[in-house]
């Protein structure tokens, strides 16, 4: 099973218990997904558009930055 659906899993069991918690996975739940989506698709990408998405993974990481504060 993909991590990210694990991961929303605890997200959902955790919703009542920690609230703050929880949002804080479907938080991790988006991030992890958008980044393996642009992953995947950037091999691809890099034969028409030699960039790829790699412009959108600094953006990505620059996110993962300040999610704990």
């Amino acid at each position: 099973m993909p991590v990210p659906i694990l991961i929303a899993v605890y997200a959902i069991g955790l919703h009542r218990r920690l609230p703050q918690v929880a949002r804080g996975l479907w938080g991790g739940v988006v991030l992890l997904s958008v980044s393996l989506g642009l992953r995947t698709v950037d091999l691809q990408l890099c034969t028409t558009w030699p960039q790829g998405t790699h412009f959108f993974m600094a953006f990505d990481q620059c996110g993962n930055v300040g999610v704990d504060d």
